[in-house]
């Protein structure tokens, strides 16, 4: 029985238990209503502003055009900055400044959004505000394809504090924006405290003419810390797993004492491809271990170093020199940025090698090298091939494991063009990079490349 009723009672039949009579009190009736009312009036609000900020929050289109990647100009004044700025020769504890202007800050947020197809981002430093606007890519289960939105910071005492920021079309409060920081700072103790210490070393944030200026406080072991998390965030436990296989194959090829300590590139390549595909699976994912192994080897690193102490990985490859075209540079060069292309991206790694020729050309280098550029195109196109979908992947294992693998099947002869110009002939002969002579040499090497059996259709 619900309160405020009563059984009805009959003299003749007695208690009625399917009929009730209500017992009405005064004015309890309105105030139910009303209190009814107010709740259903607050759950309309709450439904309405949900729908409001899911319309106007997200987009379906981005609000900013994704920038090409930085020039090689620009990426060599950002490298020569970060070499100046290099904290690792400070003593431990010491107080450093690193001066940043808004055109660094765009090269390494473009590099680093394409790096990972993030979506697009500009800043821009001026009259003592810094300006921030983006539109990132969202995952396939947002309500939406975009976050667009625009972050003001402007200085407040050794630190810069939220001005304003908008998400899509929603305004954030101040209050709430005040917050933010606040609360990211948390999440990120909670979820990655490597990155959390890092920033907690920063001891001051300005703004000085068109640069962001940081002070920070310099402990070695950070580096160590965040190298540590990259690894975790970059590599999963299947990736690093894969990886090792690869490594211990590579080390197993290295150890035969019947391949010459010097020795074509081909017989590394072929028995890696081979190995590859006898391990079946996802083509893409073996064929990407391969190129990255190959390619630490190429640079002097190996997997070990980069996964960190790991007792599962496999020691420091033996020493050999292996050569395309009777030249060990090539091989270099071919392997590293094919590692590159196949795990951060081929524009990236085209322009690394790019980065890599103009340092050439300077006082002190062996010269700008389109033989170099060449090599490095090679490396790109064979990642490229080699991780495009499991068809692709599938080729290029059979093509690459033939035991009598030529060195013609996957990079052209460039040695007849131009290359060991220092800066001053680079310039009388083609100008500047992207000058029509330049472009011309890039679509020969080009062409040479999708001439040769691997990269048929």
């Amino acid at each position: 029985m619900s309160p405020g009723s009563v059984l009805h009672y009959n003299k003749f039949t007695g208690y009625n238990p399917a009929r009730r009579v209500e017992i009405h009190r005064p004015g309890e009736s309105a105030v139910v209503q009303w209190f009814g009312r107010l709740l259903l009036l607050l759950l309309l609000v709450s439904l309405g502003a949900a729908g409001y900020v899911a319309l106007n929050l997200f987009s379906e289109q981005p609000s900013l055009s994704e920038a090409p990647l930085p020039s090689a100009a620009e990426l060599v004044r950002l490298k020569s900055l970060l070499d100046r700025a290099d904290p690792r020769a400070l003593p431990a504890g010491t107080d450093a400044t690193l001066s940043l202007q808004a055109a660094d800050l765009q090269s390494g947020l473009d590099a680093l959004l394409q790096t990972y197809r993030a979506g697009a981002a500009r800043v821009e430093i001026a009259d003592s505000r810094a300006v921030l606007r983006f539109s990132l890519r969202l995952p396939p289960s947002a309500p939406g394809r975009y976050l667009n939105g625009e972050l003001v910071l402007v200085p407040a005492g050794d630190w810069l504090q939220m001005q304003s920021l908008r998400l899509g079309e929603v305004a954030v409060p101040g209050l709430l924006a005040d917050r933010l920081p606040t609360l990211a700072q948390r999440l990120l103790l909670r979820r990655a405290p490597a990155w959390a210490s890092a920033l907690q070393a920063i001891q001051g944030l300005g703004l000085a003419g068109d640069s962001l200026t940081v002070v920070y406080h310099w402990q070695p072991t950070l580096m160590d810390q965040l190298a540590a998390r990259s690894r975790e965030l970059l590599l999963s436990p299947d990736h690093q797993a894969r990886l090792i296989e690869h490594a211990q194959h590579l080390n197993a090829l290295l150890a035969d004492t019947s391949l010459p300590r010097v020795a074509s590139l081909s017989q590394l390549l072929g028995p890696m491809f081979r190995f590859a595909e006898s391990r079946g699976g996802d083509a893409v994912e073996e064929n990407r271990a391969a190129l990255l192994v190959l390619a630490l080897y190429g640079g002097g690193l190996d997997v070990s170093r980069v996964l960190g102490t790991v007792a599962s990985a496999p020691a420091a490859p033996v020493a050999h020199e292996f050569r395309l075209q009777r030249r060990e540079d090539f091989a270099r060069h071919l392997l590293v940025s094919a590692g590159l292309a196949s795990a951060a991206g081929t524009a990236l790694s085209d322009a690394l090698g790019v980065l890599r020729e103009l340092d050439d050309a300077q006082d002190g280098g062996s010269g700008f090298s389109f033989t170099d550029l060449g090599a490095d195109r090679s490396g790109v196109r064979l990642a490229e091939r080699a991780t495009a979908d499991q068809a692709s992947a599938r080729k290029v294992q059979q093509l690459l494991a033939d035991p009598a693998l030529q060195e013609s099947v996957f990079m052209p002869d460039f040695r007849d063009l131009p290359e060991f110009m220092p800066a001053a002939e680079f310039e009388a002969r083609f100008g500047t990079v992207g000058s029509p002579a330049y472009l011309a040499i890039l679509e020969e090497i080009e062409d040479r490349i999708s001439r040769l059996p691997l990269f048929l259709p």
